[in-house]
């Protein structure tokens, strides 16, 4: 857990996230639109991260409470989680890779806490008429071939596709009879260290989901290892990749490990057809260390959303 998160009450966690807001307004420029998101609901210390461990299970929440949580007291008008495929073929909301044998209470908790279930909820509820999801594509580490710099192979494979395959059947067999169908779809949308895994949900989806790419650094000593992890290094064939990317629709970052990400992300959009839509982490470094480092740092980047760590 981030050192730098806000403590989750119901009476003081509005104030601290308008008062965050407030100061960095003056190094970004806010959407109208602007989503204020929760990363894992919100609710960190709630959120199912490890299944696998029955001891752990019980300090869990059901994901619907959570919502309801979020959404009601904490000012959080967006939810960020994580998605990924069991064995028994459906797509579950958990950090940790599942393991093929689980506990009996971690089987119940995911039973109750399906992607379907959740969705399902979010409608029911019609959180989707003001409210938005992000869905993380939990994936695996690829191999860094360190001769040519890069992923080997930066392909998925099956089962990552199958649990794209999934996801999306998933949510257009719940979405299919509904009158608003249209507006729930743009409610949810998806994000990943890979850019090959959101083409391809991209692709699968026939486009009708908003993708958004979490990039790590372009610091030198750390692209490596970044790349090593799975996780999207800046280096220059990669900012190539996403000026390219036309269909993709924005960037989640974290200012700490970019050395002057305003001037980054404004040349990359200069050099795009369709402009990106840019998503700001605040927990990664001391908020006045954050705005230190945003300071004098030329126009001011446009920000869709700012992502709160809570406890």
């Amino acid at each position: 857990m981030s050192m730098f998160s806000i403590e989750l009450n119901p009476v003081s966690t509005k104030e601290k996230i308008q008062s965050y807001l407030d100061k960095l307004e003056e190094f970004v420029e806010f959407s109208s639109s602007m989503k204020i998101i929760g990363h894992r609901f919100g609710a960190h210390k709630k959120y199912p991260k490890n299944l696998n461990r029955r001891k752990l299970i019980e300090q869990y929440s059901e994901t619907h409470d959570l919502a309801d949580f979020a959404f009601s007291f904490t000012g959080l008008n967006s939810l960020e989680m994580d998605i990924r495929l069991w064995k028994d073929g459906n797509v579950y909301i958990v950090h940790d890779k599942l393991k093929k044998k689980l506990p009996s209470e971690a089987r119940m908790y995911m039973f109750n806490n399906s992607l379907e279930k959740f969705i399902r909820t979010f409608i029911e509820k019609e959180y989707y008429k003001k409210h938005h999801i992000y869905l993380e594509l939990k994936l695996s580490g690829k191999i860094f071939d360190i001769s040519n710099f890069q992923f080997f192979p930066d392909i998925l494979n099956p089962q990552e596709k199958a649990l794209i395959e999934r996801t999306i059947d998933t949510l257009e067999s719940v979405l299919a009879a509904h009158p608003d169908k249209e507006n729930i779809r743009k409610s949810i949308h998806f994000i990943s260290f890979s850019l090959s895994s959101l083409h391809y949900l991209y692709t699968v989806s026939k486009n009708e989901y908003d993708t958004f790419l979490i990039v790590s650094t372009d610091i030198f000593m750390k692209k490596s290892l970044s790349k090593m992890f799975f996780y999207f290094p800046l280096t220059e064939k990669e900012k190539s990749r996403i000026i390219f990317s036309e269909w993709l629709k924005g960037i989640w970052f974290d200012p700490k490990q970019i050395k002057n990400p305003m001037k980054t992300f404004h040349y990359i959009n200069q050099e795009r057809k369709n402009k990106l839509k840019f998503f700001l982490s605040s927990y990664g470094m001391k908020p006045e260390k954050l705005f230190k480092k945003l300071k004098g740092s030329g126009e001011k980047l446009p920000i869709e959303g700012v992502i709160f760590e809570c406890t």
